[in-house]
């Protein structure tokens, strides 16, 4: 394959690199944001549990009320950690993708390296074999015995 061939290839693999690159990095930044929205809710749920187990003079209508709200925080902190979970999956497919992507340009980064240097070494030959050529014109083969 031709040099310029292989910079034609590595331009393309290095923007679709740089597509995977984004897109990687805007799935770590969606499973940071719910990462944290998921440990929030931990900390409020924990902390109401805290404030609901030492309420003691609270009439029965008021804890029956406080109580589901807590199932409601129990049902959005689980939903909650279902979708890190998706999100987590997505992300490390998003990893995959983008390591496939960075190995790819990698090897054509290397084939394009070794046809230039091929490239340029076949130039260094035919440069020299010119360079003989035309000292052998000059100067024809003298005998052994001259």
């Amino acid at each position: 394959m031709r040099f310029n061939q292989y910079v034609l290839m590595l331009k393309v693999a290095e923007k679709e690199e740089y597509k995977a690159a984004q897109l990687l990095q805007q799935q770590r930044d969606n499973f940071l944001s719910q990462q944290q929205q998921v440990e929030s809710i931990e900390q409020y749920y924990e902390q109401y549990k805290s404030e609901l187990s030492e309420s003691t003079n609270a009439n029965l209508h008021l804890l029956e009320s406080r109580r589901n709200y807590l199932h409601q925080l129990d049902y959005l902190l689980k939903s909650q950690s279902e979708n890190l979970e998706i999100i987590r999956q997505q992300l490390e497919k998003s990893k995959a993708f983008w390591l496939e992507k960075h190995r790819r340009k990698q090897k054509i980064q290397e084939a394009a390296s070794n046809a230039e240097r091929l490239h340029r070494t076949q130039l260094e030959k035919k440069q020299q074999q010119s360079i003989d050529d035309s000292y052998s014109q000059r100067n024809p083969a003298r005998s052994p015995l001259q």
